[in-house]
């Protein structure tokens, strides 16, 4: 579900061009034109964390409606021993694996929060490190004013539900073909 909004990038980006920005911008290939050509880093982090933002909501979203309909969740856990059985010290390694991982993984986030709060010009000298440097609003102010960004969004959403529904038509139409014995084109397909 997280990764519902990331459309083939790597397909889009082969025929992009600026006379199909308007039809072929997702919100991968909109970050690439903003974030990395215009330069405008600041601007194209504000971007992805909404998007990060975006997927995150979709997967409480499905986790609660899982949770409901099947009583399972992402996070149901059932403790199948006790502190006393797992021992000491096989508890503070794991204690320590645990926090080592959780920074190693929120660092790249955290510095993504700061540099789209940052001044976009302190991001382009790197000036960030984990704190935002001249905080500043002005991305998410560009991020809410640009059409082009719903333009994006709007695309991902319409080539996600088409591609998934074509798709999903093919295969039933191929299934139907191989279920079914005497089908006069089995053996073509």
């Amino acid at each position: 579900i997280g990764w519902l909004l990331s459309v083939g990038f790597e397909k889009i980006i082969l025929m992009y061009n600026e006379a199909t920005y308007e039809t072929a911008d997702v919100i991968s290939t909109y970050v690439y034109r903003v974030g990395l050509l215009n330069s405008d880093f600041s601007y194209g982090t504000a971007i992805g964390l909404f998007n990060c933002i975006v997927s995150l909501v979709l997967i409480i979203l499905a986790n609660g409606l899982s949770r409901r309909f099947s009583d399972t969740s992402l996070l149901d856990m059932k403790r199948k021993k006790s502190l006393k059985e797992s021992g000491l010290i096989g508890i503070v390694l794991i204690y320590i694996i645990i926090i080592l991982a959780a920074f190693i993984t929120l660092y790249p986030f955290l510095y993504v929060i700061a540099n789209s709060f940052s001044n976009p010009l302190n991001v382009i000298r790197r000036d960030v490190i984990l704190w935002p440097v001249n905080f500043s609003l002005t991305s998410y102010q560009t991020l809410l004013q640009q059409k082009d960004v719903f333009m994006a969004y709007y695309n991902t959403i319409w080539y996600t539900v088409v591609g998934t529904l074509v798709n999903m038509i093919l295969t039933i139409m191929a299934a139907y073909a191989l279920s079914i014995r005497k089908f006069f084109l089995r053996n073509q397909i």
